[in-house]
């Protein structure tokens, strides 16, 4: 019989809340009143379901449905590939084709049609309608568009019938001599509705439908679109200034460098800074700025708007307008104008870089001792060598706290003097307890650093065990003789020597009583031993003969170090793996290995997100994505190999792909490959068309494995 226990609703969220935290809850997001949590699959389906049922959906009204962050329904759009998603809209094919259709017999009853009309009266954004019908519609010899009245579509014989009456109307004017002094007359009288621009003979007759309706298009555009480009502005009327025509009709208009922004643009920002404001994050100005703002114009906009954020907040005007912005104790910065951020958040960096302040000021007391070994800690505090580099606090932003790298290089300069300042502090309080040792007392800096040197080795070496096995089995999926001992002897030659170099240093951890031990022991340095990715294959083999030395009488790791050489097969490793395994390996259960599958298939997606697109990425990605092809054929089995055996794996999944009706798929890999190969043998150049699509297909392959 089983015990069952009630929680109540309070220890039950708190329970999910603590397991989303900690990573074990990884599908769910709680919602905006915190009051029910929703897995990604069921986020997926909710918004599938409602757009196929309308045709059409905002991101504003999805969230409100789910009653969730619009980030939430962004990220979950980002992994559905069935619809069009154009600004904060997402629309069916379905939904596309039929207002296509829509127009399409509007033209041909009327013989024309207003593109901005349109779009104003089914709520698109104007420039995608006109992109959509450019594409749907005036491929079609059936239909014409002016490039001087670029909203309008006429059909042909609307089109035809039109000259022939002007052409008409032209001939029977000019039939006799009077009837040229007459239309000149006519039009100098002001009878005709229009006016002449230019001088005698070059001058040329305006009619007032014509410019009004031109002025009329230029303001539904900027109204619509909240800005727009000069340019633009001298396409659809060019006869007269651009700025001069917007501050005639819109006096409170904003004139940037390239374009003009509306008072409906300047508050959208002004939101965007309330928002980056209260959730104490920062915010980059020119990625949130229309796509067509030149930076000129992205800066321009963003220092008008801090000024009148600035007027606003002042001691001398109201402050209910943005409300907590007027908090005197956390300002708004702007660096390098561009990058909007808060004191307060600045702050809560400098605070979460206790560990990282730690630890450098150790090591840097370790290097100190060895050369000033007769200074105390207070005169070391004091050298004027202790400072924190920029390039090093911009390091740390990026790789500890996931900043983008142009925004830690703009804010490192700014967090430089204070974290100086904390990593100084540091420096007097390193010396910290630790239960390590189990006794309560203080352990040295130089014990600390081992202690966490051995247990980060513990954890490498606990993945690379699982790597080892899963690999190893992996590989007997492969029907290739010849590929299936290549395989081996990769397996053994890297992967089991670098566990058994791992192994050595860890063991020669265990034996030290100080840093210099260490390294004489290893014969590596301080610093590469904290950073194992700088030791290369031969430095670890080098390594490995020196350490056995000292351990000259385990027969065991002789004997896999003897193995490891030669490279043959990993049996030895596997046996000594199950005989004599470290009390911190974990058992390799089911559930271990599924938790190491969806790991590696998360790893292999974020890797494959940060690569660019490039002659010289294109190996990795075909290298990741084949990995990733892997893995979606065969579930739940971890296999890591290096970019060598990428033709084998293609080889071996194009016909597992064939069956799964995925033809399409398995040609894209094999061309990719082919491509790839005849850049590296004779230079020819790389498709980036191509490999875009090589990378956009392993990541639909990851969105499919993570919803398993």
């Amino acid at each position: 019989m089983v015990n069952s226990v009630l929680l109540t609703s309070t220890l039950f969220k708190k329970l999910i809340d603590q397991g989303i935290q900690r990573g074990y809850l990884n599908d769910f997001l709680p919602t905006l009143d915190g009051e029910s949590y929703l897995t990604k699959q069921h986020i997926q389906l909710s918004i599938q379901n409602h757009v196929m049922k309308h045709g059409r959906a905002s991101i504003a009204e999805l969230a409100d449905l789910l009653n969730l962050e619009q980030s939430c329904i962004i990220q979950a759009l980002n992994d559905i590939n069935e619809f069009i998603k154009v600004d904060d809209l997402v629309f069916t094919s379905k939904y596309i084709d039929g207002f296509i259709n829509q127009i399409k017999d509007r033209v041909d009853q009327t013989g024309w049609v207003s593109v901005l009309a349109q779009a104003q009266s089914i709520s698109l954004p104007y420039a995608f309608l006109q992109t959509i019908l450019d594409e749907k519609l005036l491929c079609n010899e059936d239909y014409i568009k002016y490039s001087t009245l670029p909203d309008l579509i006429l059909s042909e014989e609307y089109y035809n019938k039109s000259i022939e009456t002007i052409k008409g109307a032209l001939e029977e004017a000019s039939d006799k001599p009077i009837h040229i002094v007459m239309v000149d007359g006519l039009a100098k009288e002001n009878v005709l509705k229009g006016h002449f621009r230019g001088r005698r003979e070059r001058a040329v007759f305006e009619p007032t439908v014509y410019r009004d309706r031109q002025v009329e298009l230029i303001f539904s555009l900027l109204e619509a679109a909240g800005y727009i480009e000069y340019e633009t502005v001298v396409r659809h009327y060019p006869y007269m200034n651009p700025t001069d025509l917007l501050k005639k009709n819109y006096p409170n208009i904003l004139l940037l460098d390239g374009c003009a922004a509306t008072e409906d643009l300047v508050k959208k920002l002004e939101a965007k800074i309330q928002e980056t404001y209260d959730t104490s994050t920062w915010l980059d100005a020119s990625a949130w700025a229309p796509f067509v703002f030149t930076p000129a114009d992205a800066t321009g906009l963003l220092e008008h708007t801090m000024t009148r954020l600035t007027h606003l907040t002042s001691p001398t005007t109201s402050r209910r307008s943005l409300g907590s912005l007027a908090d005197p104790e956390n300002r708004l910065i702007v660096l390098e104008s561009r990058f909007v951020t808060s004191t307060r958040y600045l702050e809560e960096l400098i605070k979460s870089s206790t560990d990282f302040l730690n630890k450098r000021a150790l090591s840097e007391i370790q290097q100190q001792k060895k050369t000033h070994s007769s200074k105390g800690k207070k005169h070391r505090a004091d050298d004027k060598g202790l400072v924190l580099t920029e390039q090093e606090i911009c390091k740390y932003l990026i790789e500890e706290c996931g900043l983008e790298k142009s925004f830690a290089r703009s804010v490192s300069t700014t967090l430089r003097r204070p974290m100086t300042d904390a990593f100084q502090r540091a420096i007097q309080t390193v010396y910290l307890p630790s239960s390590n040792n189990g006794s309560g007392t203080l352990l040295s800096p130089e014990s600390q650093w081992i202690e966490a040197l051995k247990k980060r080795q513990q954890t490498l070496l606990s993945t690379l065990h699982q790597t080892i096995v899963y690999t190893t089995q992996a590989i007997q999926i492969f029907k290739d003789e010849s590929g299936n001992k290549s395989l081996e002897k990769y397996v053994v030659r890297v992967l089991c020597l670098e566990w058994l170099y791992n192994f050595l240093v860890l063991q020669t951890l265990s034996e030290a009583y100080d840093i210099a031990g260490v390294e004489d022991a290893v014969g590596v340095s301080e610093k590469d031993l904290e950073n194992q990715k700088k030791i290369s294959e031969d430095h670890q083999k080098m390594a490995i003969q020196r350490m056995l030395e000292v351990h000259s009488s385990d027969v065991q790791l002789k004997d896999l170090h003897q193995a490891a050489l030669a490279g043959k097969k990993p049996d030895l490793f596997l046996s000594y793996f199950e005989s004599s395994p470290p009390n911190f390996f974990k058992p390799l259960t089911e559930n271990v290995k599924k938790q190491a599958w969806k790991d590696m298939v998360n790893s292999l997606g974020r890797l494959l997100n940060t690569c660019s697109l490039s002659e010289s990425t294109g190996p990795s990605i075909l290298h990741i994505t084949s990995l990733i092809c892997f893995e979606y054929i065969y579930h739940n089995t971890p296999f890591s190999v290096s970019g060598k055996y990428v033709p084998l794996i293609i080889r071996h999944c194009t016909p597992q792909l064939e069956a799964k009706d995925q033809s399409k798929e398995a040609k894209l890999l094999n061309d990719a490959h082919a491509m790839i190969m005849a850049h590296v043998k004779s230079k020819q150049p790389v498709d980036l068309d191509l490999l875009a699509k090589v990378k956009k297909q392993g990541q639909q392959w990851v969105s499919k494995l993570q919803d398993i």
